[in-house]
């Protein structure tokens, strides 16, 4: 967490250097967000209660992404450490 905006240079290597990323709810359920993370090679951490993904009858994003309810939100951190090395091949 930074306490400002980084220089999008900066922003793109901690993404890179990141294992996981946050992907909280937005306007819509198909936000850019979600297209940038996987676009670094981050494991997609999406938070929401009601996630409609694009392509839901192709893609099965349950194979690459994790979902935890805003309510969860506070216990991310133990759910993350769960989540194996072999899973994150």
């Amino acid at each position: 967490v930074f306490g400002s905006a980084l220089p999008r240079s900066v922003f793109r290597e901690e993404l890179f250097s990141s294992r996981f990323c946050l992907v909280p709810d937005g306007f819509s359920a198909i936000s850019a967000r979600l297209y940038e993370v996987m676009a670094h090679g981050c494991i997609p951490v999406i938070i929401s209660e009601a996630f409609h993904p694009p392509f839901e009858g192709v893609v099965d994003f349950r194979r690459f992404a994790l979902f935890v309810r805003p309510g969860e939100v506070p216990y991310a951190h133990q759910i993350l450490r769960r989540v194996g090395q072999a899973q994150h091949a």
